[in-house]
């Protein structure tokens, strides 16, 4: 609490001139905070202004949109209730809490916000993708149903998957028949679409026409199908045909994709058992086991094969588990008593053998006591909803692509990464660390401000996130300069440093207004005209983010109807400044080139970079960014050789790229 209090008194200190705080600007700079990710500092923001004006609504639905960002739904969800007390007609507050009710598992009272948040825009897609999702939650399938064909009435844009989606409640209900209709329908309409081949399949294979289901499964995995189920699946039909080897590849690929299934393990490892791989068995059954230790049926396998191959010990301890949590269980008596014969216990064993016979005479009583039985049939897995990946809109982390982890071992190549450029170099105090390579670089211009300043700045293109520890700093820092600016009001210096301050807190306003008026006091200050260029594309990219225009206008960043390229014009007329007053400072031709690539003029991009390059040739992002480039034009030959130069230098993810375009 006491913290809290000292960040409000900067806070006042910073955005006031008196004691009334400006409270759009605040606003303004939570909202900004929380498009860049920075959901901490942002909060900080919300907070400052639900402290001195609680009534407004918008800051405790900004704060809970950060608070779910940040995984706090039961806090969003109070936050968002907060708002609606106060204005009661905000149908994306309603949303958000239905969200934030949902990843919380309260799926009844998220249809409740979900249906009030359709009372008010009774089409909005996301607004019915999620009440569908919490229908068959609840097992409201009907409701559900009736919202499909409600989207689907109005033609939605997702077209088939809401037929599949029709198809997945119709099989939940037990109607196989439906089911089928709904995805034989989708497959008809686009017969390349895996996830449409693998649902029909699933139907074929439940109804036991193997040699249908083989072929749409087939099918779905030669159309490059990632789902997991088409790959189990068609390991089980393998094995039906008697295809053992193309089972235990279907399983590997399965595993492959997650590691950490639990029916390709188990199916594989009864495949194993069966060929007599008893040792590979075993692992499979084991490793099954540290992720579930409820899998009994694997502990009972496991039991088996360990007598198979003489581990009386490992055999005895799964037995005696299964006896102690299932004391009718006959076969687990026979088990240890065949362990404990193994290991010389002839006395023990012949004690098991004997209860397990007295329980086999009283079977009748004993099965009604059993709780649970055993099933070691292989598992058929079941396909996902077709549409709960498609409504995560709130996680801005979520890939329903790809899962792959970011490693740095092993075969990087198959890490992921998106055909996008490195991120534009800014002057700052932080540099994130990098197990491969330095994210901070050494520049001549930038040294000798330091030496001549003692100043710690430095380059680098990726931002870290501030703790609320380093936000303090950093707000107590603009204070102090803010004081020092009183006593020197014509020291370029300080309003540059101030700048850079401002625009790690997201204040982009203050920012922009400390570098005009740093050039102002010195027109040749070369760093100013370069920061200047990079936070005014930050505040275009978080406009144009609300299909919204930027235009500069008295130190201030204001919204008119301005084309955008006059926008991107005057940020490069911005690096231009810099780059006639040091033509050897390559991070301006390297901005310079980023700015081209996102107006889609790569040629341009290409002869920036080259420039970039030709100063520094060790500067990874900008062969990195060429290569994208080169893609962008169709030339592979030269992307495929920066690409290597990249990685060599140590962005590993060119090599992912490498893979891709090479094939």
């Amino acid at each position: 609490m006491k913290r809290t209090l000292i960040y409000c008194c900067y806070l006042c200190i910073i955005f006031s001139a008196s004691s009334q705080i400006n409270t759009n600007r605040l606003l303004n700079n939570g909202k900004s905070a929380l498009f860049f990710d920075d959901y901490v500092l942002s909060i900080l923001y919300f907070n400052q202004i639900i402290e001195t004006k609680p009534h407004l609504h918008e800051p405790y639905y900004y704060r809970a949109i950060a608070k779910i960002q940040l995984e706090d739904f039961l806090g969003a969800s109070i936050d968002c209730s907060k708002a609606l007390e106060i204005n009661p007609f905000l149908p994306t507050a309603y949303y958000a809490r239905g969200y934030a009710y949902k990843r919380m598992g309260n799926y009844s009272l998220a249809e409740i916000d979900f249906t009030k948040a359709l009372e008010f825009g009774p089409d909005n897609e996301y607004y019915l993708l999620h009440r569908i999702e919490c229908y068959e939650q609840t097992k409201e399938y009907n409701k559900a149903l009736k919202d499909i064909e409600f989207l689907q009435s109005k033609k939605s844009t997702l077209g088939n998957l809401l037929q599949v989606e029709k198809g997945n409640i119709y099989l939940q209900q037990g109607d196989t028949l439906k089911a089928f209709e709904s995805f034989n329908s989708a497959v008809e309409k686009d017969s390349t679409n895996p996830d449409f081949l693998g649902a029909r399949a699933l139907i074929h294979l439940l109804q036991n026409d193997d040699k249908n289901a083989l072929s749409d499964y087939n099918k779905a995995i030669a159309n490059k199908s990632k789902n997991i189920a088409h790959y189990i699946n068609r390991g089980i039909l393998n094995y039906r045909f008697y295809k053992y080897k193309e089972a235990l590849s279907d399983y590997r690929k399965a595993l492959e994709i997650d590691s950490t299934n639990t029916q390709a393990l188990f199916n594989r490892a009864l495949l194993r058992t069966e060929l007599g791989d008893l040792n590979k068995a075993i692992e499979d059954y084991s490793t099954l086991l540290t992720i579930d230790t409820d899998f009994d049926e694997a502990r009972y396998q496991r039991g088996l094969v360990s007598v198979s191959i003489k581990n009386y010990k490992q055999a005895k301890n799964d037995f005696k588990y299964l006896i102690e949590k299932y004391p009718y269980f006959v076969p687990a008596y026979y088990g240890r008593a065949d362990a404990d014969e193994g290991l010389g216990n002839i006395r023990q064993a012949s004690i098991d053998r004997y209860r397990a016979q007295k329980l086999l005479e009283d079977k009748n009583a004993i099965q009604k006591k059993l709780k649970k039985e055993l099933n070691q049939k292989e598992q058929i897995a079941n396909n996902q909803s077709a549409i709960v990946e498609k409504i995560k809109e709130f996680d801005s982390s979520a890939d329903i692509n790809f899962k792959y982890n970011d490693k740095i071992r092993g075969s990087i190549q198959n890490n992921y990464t998106h055909v996008k450029i490195k991120n534009n170099y800014l002057i700052s105090f932080y540099s994130p660390n990098d197990n491969l390579r330095q994210l901070s670089n050494y520049d001549v211009l930038l040294e000798e401000y330091k030496q001549k300043n003692n100043s710690s700045l430095l380059l680098s293109n990726q931002e870290a996130p501030l703790t609320t520890n380093l936000i303090e700093i950093h707000f107590n820092t603009i204070a102090a300069l803010s004081e020092k600016i009183k006593q020197q009001p014509s020291t370029a210096q300080l309003y540059f440093e101030r700048g850079i301050h401002y625009a790690l807190v997201q204040n982009h306003d203050a920012a922009l207004a400390d570098f005009n008026q740093a050039i102002k006091i010195n027109n040749d200050f070369e760093l100013a005209y370069f920061c200047k260029a990079n936070i005014l594309l930050k505040a275009i990219e978080y406009e144009l983010n609300n299909k919204k225009i930027l235009s500069q206008k008295d130190n201030t960043i204001t919204i008119d109807n301005k084309k955008t390229a006059l926008l991107y014009s005057t940020v490069l007329d911005n690096y231009q400044k810099v780059i006639d007053l040091a033509p050897n400072f390559s991070y301006a031709w390297y901005n310079k080139a980023n700015c081209f690539f996102e107006q889609k003029e790569y040629t341009k991009a290409i002869d920036n970079y080259t420039q970039a390059l030709s100063i520094n040739n060790k500067f990874a992002e900008a062969y990195f960014n060429r290569a994208i480039a080169y893609l962008f034009i169709n030339q592979k030959e030269k992307a495929l050789a920066d690409l290597s130069k990249a990685g060599e230098l140590g962005i590993y993810q060119a090599y992912n790229l490498i893979k891709r375009f090479q094939e």
